[in-house]
């Protein structure tokens, strides 16, 4: 069982993209490792170079989308 927990969570979305943050994330996995995140932010990206290349390099990695989180 996984289970995920945060703390002061906070979502926006605008003409750019969509975001998230959260103050602490924190992860409990098969109720044995808990992994503890402060300052969790994600955020899709409009462009990035180093993702382009890593796809360039990868010719079997294959999506229906393209975005990148």
């Amino acid at each position: 069982m996984h289970v995920l927990f945060a703390d002061d969570i906070t979502g926006s979305m605008n003409g750019e993209g969509v975001g998230i943050k959260a103050k602490s994330v924190k992860v409990a996995i098969d109720n044995k490792d808990i992994f503890s995140i402060s300052g969790f932010q994600m955020a899709q990206l409009s462009d990035c170079e180093e993702v382009k290349i890593e796809r360039k390099n990868n010719e079997s990695f294959v999506l229906p989308w393209n975005k990148t989180w």
